[in-house]
């Protein structure tokens, strides 16, 4: 039978809870994107939860209401509260359902990419503050059995995504050891142990780069500095996958980097990391402006480009600092680095790229199986919900007894 969840649960409960105790306290980050998984290990005092976060208790499920959080599958059953009771981000919805409904089997079904999407079309709000209301959510229609039958379900649910979850396991240490033989690769080339008879000078990073330059944020305080046509680049744009910087989440105005100490860098440059993730390196394809976190190093002529890139990305760099940690521009520049000549830069790259072509291979036949392995996970869940997964049990008691049950509970609620 399809309900509405609002049938089966109370959306947003308002819980009276007592002082002078300390609960778990769950941020956006300490839920697992579509696994459920939840690090449940930050404690926090109720009197402080109750004045700055959403509170809930074991049993509930959390759901992210505000993108990306919501399309990302940021939701969770949670259980194994500090003295049963939680706290965490006021960007979650909690969903307390009935007695008579397995909170796994909801878990299940709003996990499904399909839901997501659908409420995705729902959400409210401007860009980047786009939000679920609640409304949409007790409003989401849910194709509810008698509770033996959502038991049958969720453990046909949890046979099925153990074996999957096996072979995903395989495939994830698969990927670790490509990552593993990448920097084998890439130790081995300036080793000289990729093409012998080349020999190095060690010199200092500062003997290569011709030029570099640092950036800032233009002042949140002036709209009129946001939201324009230049790439605007911050850590969180610099992914540590892959090699080039071909798009930003933020934009600025010409206004912006006029009035800051932003720089603006053209493309086909190395950018760095010298702030929170020391040791990222990316080539920018496109001209980007950005913050005080990266750098941008201009190289010398007889320097390639690819070389830098593969060095850099080898070396160990030493941090300092109590809460973030960074490099100074002074000591960064003293790393040493190994210097031969341009003909001879070219075949360490080509030999490096040759040996990368082969893991690339490998490494999207993992991917293809990663992505198979969630296909068939929503298909699973599909299935489940449109009745085809189990089958039915003449036993059963009928949902329509089940749901005047639950009534009868939500009228004491």
């Amino acid at each position: 039978m399809i309900i509405k969840i609002k049938e089966i649960a109370i959306i947003n409960p308002r819980d009276k809870l007592k002082n002078n105790f300390i609960a778990s306290f769950l941020p956006m980050r300490a839920l697992e994107a579509e696994t459920g998984m939840v690090d449940l290990s930050a404690k926090i005092k109720s009197e402080e939860g109750k004045r700055r976060f959403t509170s809930f208790r074991d049993g509930d499920i959390l759901f992210a209401k505000i993108t990306p959080c919501m399309e990302n599958g940021k939701l969770a059953l949670v259980n194994g509260l500090i003295n049963g009771v939680g706290f965490g981000s006021t960007e979650f919805h909690v969903i307390r359902l009935a007695k008579a409904i397995d909170p796994k089997y909801c878990f299940y079904y709003l996990i499904q990419k399909k839901v997501r999407k659908y409420l995705r079309s729902k959400m409210t709000g401007t860009a980047g503050q786009l939000r679920v209301p609640s409304k949409e959510l007790e409003d989401l229609a849910i194709e509810i059995y008698s509770l033996s039958e959502q038991k049958r379900i969720v453990a046909k649910i949890e046979s099925l995504f153990s074996r999957l979850d096996s072979a995903k396991d395989s495939l994830l240490r698969v990927r670790q050891e490509i990552k593993r033989y990448r920097q084998s690769v890439l130790k081995s080339a300036f080793e000289g142990r990729l093409t012998p008879g080349i020999s190095f000078s060690r010199v200092t990073l500062a003997d290569v780069i011709a030029k570099d330059l640092g950036g800032g944020t233009p002042s949140k305080n002036h709209m009129e500095y946001w939201n324009g046509n230049i790439p605007w680049a911050s850590v969180k744009d610099m992914n540590s996958e892959g090699k080039y910087l071909e798009s930003t989440i933020d934009r600025i105005t010409k206004k912006a980097v006029e009035s800051s100490s932003t720089n603006l860098i053209p493309a086909g440059n190395i950018i760095v990391c010298t702030r929170i993730s020391v040791g990222k390196i990316q080539i920018n394809k496109i001209a980007v402006a950005i913050n005080q976190d990266l750098r941008a190093f201009f190289l010398k002529e007889r320097i390639n480009i690819d070389y830098f890139y593969y060095y850099y990305g080898t070396v160990k760099f030493k941090t300092s600092g109590t809460t973030v940690k960074g490099i100074r521009k002074d000591d960064l520049l003293q790393y040493l680095f190994p210097l031969c000549s341009s003909q001879e830069q070219l075949q360490i790259v080509k030999a490096i790229e040759d040996y990368f072509e082969r893991a690339k291979i490998l490494e999207d036949a993992v991917v293809q199986g990663l992505d198979k392995i969630e296909q068939l996970k929503q298909s699973i869940l599909k299935k489940a919900f449109e009745g085809n997964l189990v089958e039915p049990d003449p036993a059963d008691e009928p949902v329509e007894v089940l749901l005047e049950r639950i009534k009868k509970e939500k009228a004491k609620f």
